[in-house]
């Protein structure tokens, strides 16, 4: 009596059944298309944010500013920094629609992609990959954010800035 649990387990065994993941294509690319879309606009952000303090210095420049004398040499390392920071993004975004078009020729005309097919595994290194660089992207952020601050402080402590001439005339004119 005792055989019968064994055999039929064994039997089952035997039977071949397996346990398959499935990954939903359109989730995935729901997730790669906002990274891409949120690392365009983070790009997009610290590259006016570069020109505009880079439009300050040639400003003063042209002004007659002597560039070589303090605080200007500190001011110019910052910029070079966050000009660092926005490659290293360009080249992180262009990763980032890497993967994108990659998943979206892995899962064309698919709606899920199961783990007993061939297109399972580099679906996953995808999805592995975007695990890693997102840190990256936010890690870069956080120093192009860091650099810009410093050139904000470093031009506040110098007493450096844009005037908004029409701002100023609305002033003269109410007084």
């Amino acid at each position: 009596m005792k055989q019968y649990p064994l055999v039929a387990a064994a039997v089952l065994a035997a039977s071949g059944c397996s346990f398959h993941y499935t990954i939903k294509v359109a989730p995935m690319q729901r997730t790669l298309a906002t990274a891409g879309v949120q690392t365009n606009k983070l790009l997009r952000s610290v590259d006016e944010a570069r020109k505009k303090r880079q439009r300050i210095l040639r400003d003063l420049a042209n002004q007659g500013a002597d560039q070589t004398k303090p605080p200007y040499p500190a001011l110019q390392q910052h910029l070079k920094a966050a000009a660092g920071v926005r490659r290293a993004l360009q080249k992180k975004h262009a990763e980032v629609e890497q993967l994108r078009k990659r998943f979206e020729r892995l899962s064309r005309g698919r709606r899920k992609l199961r783990s007993d097919r061939s297109h399972w595994k580099p679906a996953i290194a995808i999805r592995d990959r975007l695990k890693i660089i997102h840190p990256t992207i936010q890690a870069l952020a956080d120093k192009a954010k860091k650099h810009l601050s410093d050139f904000d402080s470093t031009a506040r402590t110098a007493r450096l800035g844009a005037m908004d001439v029409s701002q100023i005339a609305a002033k003269g004119a109410k007084q």
